[in-house]
């Protein structure tokens, strides 16, 4: 898991979307995968989790039926029960109606037909504000928000202006070498995201000083780069420089926590040190269960790569 950057504006565009519709799609075009729907509205869900004071339900579209899933999270998080005796659409519309005061963050994610969906939405006029993100274009009754491929002119533009504006030693200055350089990371650019990752780091580390959220961030992205191409004993001592510094100023109990201890454990499957491996992903998806809830994207990929490493245990004598 790297950081999330790149998409500031169309976050902004989300959050105003959001305040004018109940219903907002993140959508890019049937076959255009990779191009961050997933992590935009989680990242949005993070930045606003203050605003839904009834929560926020975040679904996999594809893991089931929505109106199950609605009801299953509604018994295990609201402690609802909804009667037996009514039909599934029902039970729905009961769980709606008698859900935690405030308002609501629904996320319905990797959307494939809408029409499967649709009955189990809560009503327009509703506290219940809705976020799909999606492949398809769900039509003009639905406001929407089309993601396109983050393009290197761009962030190489960004950066020449930020440098220009504000300096060579600035954070955003910082924050521009990083953006391009995951652009370049995602890209399979190897040899072009390295030198930017690790100036990135150095010029945190010279504005910001050792102990800063933003320089365990750097570490990580640069010991993500070392790991995609198999540079496991230089990625190893930035994973666990990463994990230190934010045990040490986020506490033990924050997502970034997690991420770190799921990214030493992929690091520890990677060289087949499966041992040391588990119990890191164990304690990250603890935490990431508890902080996050058992559905969300990030539990998801803990639990997914701790049932792969499990898969590769010698069976106990």
């Amino acid at each position: 898991m790297v950081e999330f950057v790149g998409r500031e504006a169309e976050l902004q565009n989300l959050y105003e979307m959001l305040q004018e519709n109940n219903q907002v799609v993140i959508a890019a075009i049937a076959g255009m995968g990779g191009l961050g729907k997933t992590e935009l509205a989680l990242q949005y869900a993070k930045a606003h989790r203050e605003t839904y004071k009834g929560g926020i339900c975040w679904l996999l579209a594809k893991a089931g039926d929505v109106g199950i899933q609605i009801v299953q999270f509604a018994r295990t998080h609201l402690d609802l029960n909804p009667p037996e005796d009514l039909d599934l659409l029902a039970q729905v519309q009961y769980c709606f109606r008698l859900w935690r005061e405030g308002n609501v963050l629904l996320v319905l994610d990797d959307v494939g037909e809408y029409q499967q969906v649709k009955p189990y939405l809560p009503s327009l006029s509703s506290r219940f504000k809705v976020l799909i993100t999606t492949r398809q274009h769900l039509g003009a009754s639905i406001k929407e928000l089309s993601l396109d491929v983050l393009q290197p002119p761009l962030f190489i533009q960004a950066l020449a202006l930020t440098r220009k504006l504000l300096g060579e030693e600035h954070p955003d200055v910082a924050t521009s070498l990083n953006n391009l350089a995951l652009l370049y990371n995602s890209q399979g650019r190897y040899s072009e995201a390295e030198p930017l990752f690790i100036q990135a780091l150095a010029l945190k580390r010279k504005l910001l000083g050792e102990k800063h959220p933003d320089v365990a961030t750097s570490l990580n992205n640069l010991a993500a780069l070392y790991r995609s191409q198999g540079r496991y004993s230089e990625a190893e001592p930035l994973d666990i420089q990463a994990l230190a510094l934010r045990r040490k100023l986020l506490g033990e109990e924050h997502p970034s926590v997690a991420l770190s201890l799921n990214n030493l454990a992929l690091l520890y499957g990677f060289q087949g040190r499966y041992s040391e491996a588990e119990p890191f992903y164990v304690q990250a998806l603890d935490i990431v269960e508890r902080q996050l809830g058992v559905d969300h994207p990030n539990t998801v990929t803990v639990r997914k790569n701790l049932a792969s490493l499990r898969d590769r245990l010698p069976p106990p004598q």
